[in-house]
């Protein structure tokens, strides 16, 4: 510039009004700021600030968003199913059911046994009566005794077995012979039915055994003679000479 410019552009400046002028030379220092920052991010400082802001608009948005989705999480877990617990009152259910079943088939299998039970003892009742010639009514007392019913117990297969008076020894027929009947005649035998209650056989009678020191032929043995000859052999011998006999 040259000086008479100078001078010219000074008288010019005297004139002005110096809060106009002042608020001119601050303008005029905003835009020459506006042009480095430019240069050294490649946005103006006020296109900043709006991108700025757009973006704070934006993470407002994306926060509204994820508390939307947490809400919306909460609500889908009140209303699904609790695993837990479903796991749980089913484990109930099936033990509740199981314990159910269990006291059925106990129930079953007591009346299984009760009902062998009941035909064994029918069949004592019937040896007692008809081959221990007991009265009738005695016979069911002394089947209905605690010390009796002991004796005859239930095996692991199922089946009844009967016991020697200490209810520990078993009670061993010979081959051929029915154990109801020994049974019967083993409690006559051990007096736990009072001879008194004995009635006299009808008919007693049969081959006269001998040979031994009863009578008996030498070699005689309980699984060689019929179910009649066992009968008549008691009532002439006794019980206690039958047993002693080889089986």
């Amino acid at each position: 510039m040259e000086p008479s410019e100078l001078a010219s552009l000074i008288e010019q400046v005297k004139k002005v009004d110096p809060v106009v002028f002042a608020d001119a030379l601050q303008k005029e220092a905003q835009g020459h700021f506006q042009v480095p920052f430019k240069r050294g991010f490649g946005t103006s400082k006020a296109e900043s600030d709006e991108k700025i802001a757009a973006l704070g608009t934006e993470l407002e948005a994306a926060k509204q968003g994820k508390t939307d989705l947490d809400d919306e999480l909460k609500e889908l877990r009140k209303k699904q199913p609790d695993l837990e617990k479903w796991t749980s009152d089913k484990e109930a259910a099936l033990l509740a059911k199981e314990d159910e079943w269990k006291g059925k088939y106990e129930a079953l299998q007591a009346d299984l046994l009760a009902g062998k039970t009941k035909a064994e003892r029918q069949r004592v009742m019937l040896a007692l009566k008809e081959k221990a010639h007991v009265i009738p009514y005695i016979a069911e007392s002394a089947l209905a005794r605690e010390e009796v019913a002991a004796r005859m117990k239930e095996q692991p297969d199922g089946t009844i077995r009967y016991y020697q008076k200490d209810a520990q020894t078993p009670l061993v027929a010979a081959e051929g012979e029915d154990v109801a009947e020994l049974f019967a005649r083993t409690l006559v035998a051990e007096k736990v039915i009072p001879p008194e209650f004995v009635q006299p056989p009808k008919n007693a009678g049969g081959p006269d055994y001998k040979g031994g020191s009863d009578g008996t032929p030498q070699g005689t043995k309980r699984s060689s003679m019929s179910v009649k000859e066992k009968s008549e052999y008691v009532d002439k011998h006794g019980q206690d000479a039958y047993l002693n006999l080889p089986a």
